[in-house]
């Protein structure tokens, strides 16, 4: 399905499986969405609060 270019390639396809195409938009977007709200918790942490011993590097 993310070979599909053009409406001609998305009718063949749903030929054999009807709204494929509305299936691949939303498992597009869902990976977009899940893919930019990741963050790592400490980065957050000292985001919020950089003076935290968590926050400070030590040699």
């Amino acid at each position: 399905m993310a070979q599909a270019k053009t409406d001609a390639d998305w009718a063949a396809i749903e030929k054999d499986v009807p709204g494929a195409r509305a299936m691949h938009a939303a498992a597009q977007r869902t990976t977009q969405a899940q893919s930019t709200t990741k963050t790592d918790p400490m980065d957050q942490l000292c985001a919020d609060d950089p003076g935290a011993i968590e926050c400070k590097a030590f040699d």
